[in-house]
């Protein structure tokens, strides 16, 4: 089976021996995202979703319970976020901030780096992003906000929703985190009834750049755990899943991604995170899938002695 960067017509990095004396041959994974997932209650301003992918994006989503979202508190939660600190802290650095297509995965479909890194949301310093997201949240709520972080109690997820919950009390946000088991926070999420959702895991399911956008941004998206509804978006993926012209489907990628990045969607980008499988060098028949989703099986894998 071809590798995943090959599959997309992107040239896959050099992987070399990781500690090789220690953890055998380690080799670079590009095939899985994870996203960190936040919504809280805005009153009418509606609820806030933060998503963070492993090789895809983290996403701010806001959602809206029986209310109208609003676009300020969303373009706020944008500006305010830090992504390059994320990458650093949650992720030990291995991603790229901002970008809603990384482009080692999705190479020309990706936005180029040079336009989403001056970006409001995006650019450093974020001062002048920092005073505008303050502006949008006194104009609501003069006095900040309080706001319940729904997190699921699994691998380093608190921490990160720490991390992202610090990013925005420096607005006027402030949340509280409530831990769920991993199943019962699925549940809460499928069923809406949570404020905000400060990280959250997502695989892809298939390495095609259009897969992103039908997962996490359309009305019918699986993961729309946000319930955002937006006809440009719904319209723009259903034109790139039916464009056979490369260069054309990568201006309607391009024009999504540039939409998106706007600040406003459920899901704001935060970025594109690179994940890393070690592999013991006695393991045997083992070969890397596309996606999580692939190849689950060891009836052919064994150890050498």
């Amino acid at each position: 089976m071809p590798d995943v960067a090959e599959r997309v017509g992107v040239t896959a990095p050099a992987v070399g021996d990781v500690a090789p004396a220690e953890s055998g041959t380690g080799r670079a994974w590009f095939d899985t995202f994870r996203t960190f997932v936040v919504r809280q209650p805005l009153g009418a301003a509606g609820a806030l979703v933060v998503v963070l992918l492993t090789v895809a994006a983290v996403f701010a989503p806001i959602h809206a319970r029986g209310e109208a979202s609003n676009p300020d508190m969303r373009r706020a939660v944008h500006l305010a976020l830090d992504r390059q600190e994320l990458v650093a802290k949650a992720l030990e650095g291995a991603g790229i901030p901002c970008v809603v297509l990384d482009p080692k995965l999705a190479g020309g479909f990706a936005l180029p780096l040079e336009e989403v890194n001056k970006m409001p949301g995006c650019r450093q310093p974020k001062d002048q992003d920092i005073a505008e997201a303050k502006r949008l949240v006194e104009k609501h709520y003069p006095n900040g906000v309080d706001v319940e972080a729904a997190v699921r109690s699994v691998g380093n997820y608190v921490d990160r929703a720490q991390l992202v919950l610090s990013q925005l009390r420096k607005i006027g946000i402030r949340g509280t985190i409530k831990t769920y088991e991993s199943a019962a926070g699925f549940a809460v999420f499928g069923k809406g009834d949570f404020v905000f959702l400060p990280t959250q895991d997502r695989a892809m399911v298939t390495v095609d750049p259009g897969d992103l956008f039908s997962l996490v941004y359309t009305t019918d998206a699986g993961s729309n755990w946000g319930k955002w509804s937006d006809k440009k978006v719904d319209e723009l993926t259903e034109q790139g899943l039916r464009e056979t012209n490369r260069d054309k489907r990568k201006q309607i990628y391009w024009e999504l991604q540039r939409y998106l990045l706007s600040g406003t969607p459920s899901a704001l980008p935060v970025a594109w995170v690179e994940g890393f499988h070690f592999v013991d060098k006695r393991v045997r028949g083992y070969k890397f899938a596309p996606t999580v989703y692939d190849n689950n099986t060891f009836m052919k894998v064994w150890l050498a002695p």
